[in-house]
């Protein structure tokens, strides 16, 4: 009994930080357009981190309900789920892939327009004094230097919220050290977290060069959720067979 309120209040409280991990990355994904009055894909690679959120949140969640829902019943509902998101990942992922292409020869493409759509370039998307002031403010100096410091530091303190939230759910209950999904899931958005902040840390130098690099990152990071999605997909699928199998048994 004692084991089983350890492991509740663990999902609880991970679920929790999950939850404000996703909405860190959404803000983080979000927030420059509306504070810098930028056009486009500030800091959309950002927006990566929420599907993989989004996913461990829905595995947290099959965890939780198994306390009051009947296992057969569980196991049918989770792969339908489960399936239904790993479409919405791969239809995601697409989508990011096709902006993230898009973004970049639209990027380029004015850059090179010399000379008009080189300055109208470096006015738009060179992280000009406007644009700096704001973000430098908006990051409350956790992350200055850059126009793009307050989604680094979102997306750094998103993943952190995800792997102190993993920490938690390990500590209530050592069991989930079992579950190489879940480990999983946790390292690829860390890695990705990771990859974002590391890439607007390494251009702070050449802050022009930071849009059109945020949407290459972009792109890449699109056809890594478009494969995860398709492994969920077909994971899930194979587990709702199963358990459609188990209950005509």
């Amino acid at each position: 009994m004692a084991s089983k309120t350890r492991t509740g209040i663990g999902l609880a409280f991970a679920g929790l930080a999950g939850i404000v991990a996703a909405i860190l990355a959404l803000r983080g994904t979000l927030w420059p357009v509306e504070d810098a009055d930028a056009a486009g894909l500030h800091g959309f690679g950002a927006v990566t981190l929420v599907p993989l959120l989004g996913l461990y949140l829905l595995t947290l969640s099959a965890y939780a309900f198994a306390f009051i829902i009947p296992q057969t019943r569980l196991a049918l509902a989770q792969a339908i789920a489960m399936a239904i998101y790993g479409v919405v990942m791969l239809i995601a992922g697409i989508s990011l892939l096709a902006a993230g292409i898009a973004a970049f020869v639209g990027l380029i493409s004015l850059l090179l327009a010399f000379p008009f759509g080189t300055i109208a370039y470096f006015v738009q998307f060179g992280c000009g004094a406007g644009a700096l002031e704001g973000m430098a403010e908006a990051a409350n100096g956790v992350l200055e230097g850059h126009c793009f410091a307050g989604v680094q530091a979102m997306a750094l303190l998103a993943v952190i919220l995800k792997v102190l939230s993993l920490a938690i759910l390990l500590l209530a209950s050592p069991g989930f050290l079992k579950v190489r999904g879940l480990i999983v899931l946790v390292a690829i958005g860390a890695a990705i977290g990771l990859v974002v902040t590391g890439l607007f840390w390494l251009l702070s130098g050449l802050p022009f060069l930071m849009y059109p690099a945020d949407a290459v990152v972009t792109a890449l990071l699109g056809i890594v959720l478009a494969i995860y999605g398709v492994v969920v997909a077909i994971k899930s699928l194979l587990a709702l067979a199963l358990a459609i199998a188990g209950q005509a048994a």
